[in-house]
């Protein structure tokens, strides 16, 4: 039997390119450690009622982590149009430019329902007639599966800047349309609001 004898310089040089060659595991975007999650939304359709009245309210856009490299940029695009009052909420911006602050789940237990949804908060324009408001805005979508009508969840609150409530939808099933989660990640943080 053959003894096979490795010197330390080969094997230190063997350890050094495993360590600086293999993969690195960055905290998540959830702010917490472990894998990478950067899951998106997207959602259109309509419902009924707000506090603008019983009505039609139409809405569309996305949000999450979609394009980029990794870590990407917390983005959201949403426009919400309600028939009531011919009020329009836009949302349009990104993490880096401030607009967008925060995105998570509406639970971290798997099991429970809201573990479907993403909260999401940030700045947000509310024109109703000839009056722009620029406040703040707290928005829920769920995907509860397909299709996405009498099942999905979508709500919105907008506030002015003195962090007064100025419009909210509550949390609707969706009378047509559909929300859908892409990517979704096994072990999201709840967060938000």
């Amino acid at each position: 039997m053959k003894r096979i004898s490795i010197k330390i310089p080969v094997v230190v040089f063997l350890l050094v390119t495993l360590f600086v060659f293999l993969p690195k595991q960055k905290a998540n975007a959830w702010g917490g450690g472990g894998g990478q999650c950067f899951d998106f939304v997207t959602i259109g359709g309509f419902f009924f009622g707000s506090t603008d009245g019983p009505g039609r309210v139409n809405f569309g856009g996305n949000a999450g982590f979609k394009n980029g490299d990794p870590p990407p940029p917390l983005m959201a695009h949403l426009t919400v149009t309600d028939h009531n009052s011919g009020r329009q909420i836009k949302i349009d911006g990104t993490s880096d430019d401030g607009t967008v602050t925060c995105y998570g789940t509406g639970s971290g237990d798997p099991s429970d329902p809201a573990f479907l949804c993403r909260r999401l908060t940030g700045r947000a324009t509310s024109t109703l007639g000839n009056v722009t408001t620029t406040g703040t805005f707290q928005c829920t979508i769920c995907d509860f599966g397909e299709p996405g009508k009498d099942s999905d969840l979508f709500g919105i609150r907008v506030f002015n800047s003195a962090g007064t409530l100025i419009y909210d939808t509550d949390l609707r099933k969706l009378a047509g349309g559909n929300a859908q989660l892409h990517k979704p990640c096994s072990d999201p943080t709840p967060g938000c609001f």
